[in-house]
C-alpha cells in the first residue's frame, strides 16, 4: 500500500489529495500541527473527494495522523500549554478528526519517543483509550530504534501495529528493527525513498532494467523494487 503524504505544502508541486487517490494511492498521512501539515485543508480536500462520482468509500482509505507534542506545534494549536500530556492527546485526536471530517482513524502515530518513557507511556495509554473508544483502529509510533519499541511492545495493552521510520539502506541496526517487526507482525512504513541521499539507488542497473521493461520511470521502479 502506497500512503500520500501530506507534508510541507510550500513544495514546488502543492498537496493534491483527490488526484493522489485517483492514481491509486490507498490513503494519506498527516499530522496534527500546521508547522508542515494543515488537517482543515486536508479534509476538506477528502470532502470534495468522496463527493464526486465514484469516488472510492471511506472504508477503502487508510487514514493516518500524529500527536504532536509542545515543542513541534504550532498555531492554531489544538491544545493549552498547560494541559496535562494525556489531555493533549485527546485534545489533539478531537481536533484531527473534526479537520479531517472523519468519525474514525485508521491509525493514530507517536511521531517519536516523548521526553522520558514514562511521558511516552502516558501518551500511549491515552491513545488507548481511544482506540477502546472506537475513535482509532491502529496505533503506531515513528523514528524508533528496535530496544525503544521492544520496550513500548512489552507495556502497552494496545500493541502497536504500525511503525513508521525513513528509508535508508539496510545495516544490523535497521535490520534488527525489521525483523522484529516481522517476527511481531508489525507493519513498516517507509517514506524519504527518493529524498537526496539515496539518489544513487537510481543508478543501480536492476533498477533501469526495471524501468526499460515495463516501460516505466525510474522512480517507480525503484519503488517497485523496494516495496
Amino acid at each position: 500500500l502506497i500512503i500520500y503524504g501530506t507534508a510541507i505544502r510550500k513544495s514546488p508541486k502543492p498537496i493534491d489529495i483527490s488526484s493522489a487517490i485517483k492514481a491509486g494511492y490507498g490513503g494519506i498521512d498527516t499530522a496534527g500541527s500546521r508547522k508542515l501539515h494543515n488537517e482543515l485543508a486536508d479534509g476538506a480536500s477528502l470532502s470534495d473527494l468522496y463527493s464526486q462520482h465514484e469516488s472510492p468509500p471511506r472504508t477503502d482509505l487508510l487514514i493516518q495522523s500524529k500527536f504532536i507534542t509542545l515543542r513541534s506545534q504550532a498555531d492554531p494549536w489544538p491544545y493549552c500549554v498547560e494541559d496535562e500530556l494525556r489531555i493533549q492527546v485527546f485534545k489533539s485526536i478531537a481536533r484531527t478528526c473534526s479537520d479531517l471530517q472523519i468519525d474514525l482513524l485508521d491509525v493514530y502515530f507517536l511521531p517519536r519517543p516523548l521526553d522520558t518513557f514514562q511521558d511516552t507511556c502516558v501518551a500511549w495509554r491515552a491513545m488507548e483509550e481511544v482506540v477502546n473508544h472506537g475513535g482509532i483502529r491502529y496505533l503506531g509510533v515513528c523514528h524508533v530504534d528496535v530496544d525503544f519499541l521492544e520496550q513500548l511492545y512489552d507495556v502497552a495493552t494496545i500493541k502497536p501495529k504500525f511503525v513508521q521510520t525513513r528509508y535508508c539502506k539496510l545495516d544490523d541496526r535497521n535490520r534488527a528493527l525489521r525483523d522484529f517487526c516481522v517476527e511481531h507482525n508489525i507493519v513498516l512504513q517507509v517514506f524519504g525513498i527518493l529524498w537526496q541521499q539515496n539518489a544513487d539507488l537510481l543508478q543501480i542497473k536492476e533498477v533501469s532494467k526495471l524501468a526499460e521493461s515495463r516501460c516505466m520511470s525510474m522512480q517507480q521502479a525503484l519503488h517497485g523494487l523496494i516495496l
